[in-house]
């Protein structure tokens, strides 16, 4: 807790960001880079992985912002205490931690717009 406030974490590609302004809101814990194999169509094979934290305060604004500048072939992922974000281009899945169902749903749409199967996997 800082200032009253809960922290949130999360998990963002770089190379899934078309305004990489969201970099500016969120403090980066870790980064990585991965070779990736199995990507959808014109998603590049290196992807830097970035772990990070921001203010829980600014959930749903961070939400909006991500799902206006995210291609369309990605997804982001963060969540608070209670609740689990799943951010699509243009699409948002919020539901509280641990609901299998609501899990599904978003996996199940990031299927249909074509992300492979074994990368829609993020802790419940």
């Amino acid at each position: 807790m800082i200032g009253g406030f809960f922290l949130m974490k999360g998990f963002v590609i770089k190379e899934s960001l078309k305004d990489e302004s969201l970099l500016n809101e969120i403090k980066i814990k870790k980064t990585e880079t991965w070779k990736v194999e199995d990507v959808a169509k014109n998603v590049p094979k290196v992807w830097t992985a970035l772990t990070f934290e921001a203010l829980d305060k600014n959930s749903s604004k961070l939400a909006e912002h991500i799902s206006n500048t995210i291609h369309p072939s990605f997804y982001v992922n963060f969540n608070t205490e209670e609740e689990q974000f799943i951010i699509f281009a243009n699409k948002i899945f919020r539901y509280p931690r641990g609901d299998m169902e609501m899990r599904a749903q978003a996996q199940d749409y990031g299927s249909q717009i074509g992300i492979p199967k074994m990368q829609l996997e993020w802790n419940p």
